[in-house]
């Protein structure tokens, strides 16, 4: 189905089937909508493909482009996206004049780097139901950046797979939220939030400005073990790149460690530099055998400054594993045989005022 022209509309109330590699299901450019209506279904078959895809154009002049799909889209090969969105509009409200609704099912069915739905400069109002087969990798759930916003994570209900390797919410550069009480129905093994900012290269050609990505105050409680879900094999929260989360003082929730499926509070990756520590004020609470904060390994140290409250951890976890440098302020560390640091060689770790109850 292809619409143009302001005012139009695109309306799938079948079925779509492409056959091919870099095939579009539904596309749309400068229209008023594209939908795929309840019971509908596209098929993706082959890699590449894009199920709905909405574009706006820099000349656009059209009221709001909307992009729903109700029914169903099934992605059965790797590198494809089942909404994709892309906005060059110059108006005021950039982020306003394209966005993506979720109320029925995007399934990713194989392969690897697929995106459930993809929006950039844009706004997803509704996640919804995303499922990932075991065997898909290295895919997304949601992927917003460069000030785009999801306005509602709790009504998602995202099922990573089994791999290991999967993101529920990528959230990349400066003005980039998500928000909603919660983050949904987070189910399976990887990451829930993926945040990602772009550090500055003045030498590169051309120059790459600094874009930070934050996770600030008003977003979601990041509780994975909402509602059915367990939060096992859950990394709460990534660090990547320029990011500032020390607005955030809500509780990161994980469940347990599963075979080499870490659960893991906040994974952060060369944050902070020595002498000026990375701020942590988040509380955060896990189930066995995980870890509280981590420090990635290798040449990338954190140096990080935990000033949150508090810190419950289950059996057998560990508060914090060090790689640069940890310094704390006064939390409260709730431990049940494990260990509150594991330092490793050349790196420090200070205990500050911190409290420890031992069970």
């Amino acid at each position: 189905i292809y619409a143009k022209e302001a005012g139009s509309k695109g309306i799938n109330k079948g079925t779509i089937t492409m056959e091919k590699i870099n095939a579009i299901g539904m596309y749309g450019k400068d229209v008023a909508s594209l939908e795929s209506s309840t019971g509908s279904n596209i098929t993706m078959k082959k890699t590449g493909s894009v199920g709905m895809y909405g574009v706006v154009s820099a000349s656009a002049t059209v009221p709001p482009f909307t992009v729903t799909n109700a029914g169903t889209i099934e992605l059965e090969e790797g590198g494809s996206a089942g909404i994709y969105l892309v906005n060059k509009s110059t108006a005021t409200d950039i982020i306003g004049n394209l966005s993506a609704s979720n109320t029925g099912t995007i399934k990713l069915k194989s392969g690897e780097g697929s995106i459930g739905i993809y929006a950039p400069k844009a706004t997803i109002s509704d996640v919804r139901t995303v499922t990932m087969e075991n065997d898909v990798e290295k895919s997304i759930a949601a992927y917003i950046s460069d000030g785009g916003k999801i306005t509602n994570a709790s009504t998602a209900n995202i099922n990573l797979g089994t791999s290991g390797s999967n993101i529920a919410y990528y959230v990349k550069n400066a003005g980039t939220s998500i928000e909603g009480a919660n983050v949904g129905t987070v189910k399976g093994y990887g990451v829930g939030v993926y945040l990602e900012g772009t550090k500055a290269n003045p030498t590169a050609t051309p120059a790459v400005p600094a874009s930070q990505a934050t996770l600030g105050a008003n977003a979601p409680e990041l509780k994975f073990n909402n509602g059915t879900t367990d939060g096992n094999g859950i990394i709460g929260l990534y660090l990547k790149g320029d990011t500032d989360i020390s607005a955030y003082t809500k509780t990161i929730t994980v469940g347990n460690t599963v075979g080499t499926n870490s659960a893991i509070g906040i994974y952060s990756d060369a944050q902070g530099v020595s002498g000026t520590p990375y701020v942590i004020k988040a509380n955060i609470k896990t189930g066995t055998k995980a870890v509280g904060i981590f420090s990635a390994k290798g040449t990338d140290k954190s140096y990080i400054k935990y000033e949150g409250t508090q810190m419950n951890l289950g059996e057998g976890s560990t508060g914090f594993y060090v790689n640069g440098g940890t310094e704390l302020a006064s939390p409260t560390i709730n431990l049940n045989g494990g260990l509150v640091a594991y330092v490793t060689e050349n790196s420090t770790f200070k205990g500050g005022t911190a409290t420890i109850n031992l069970t």
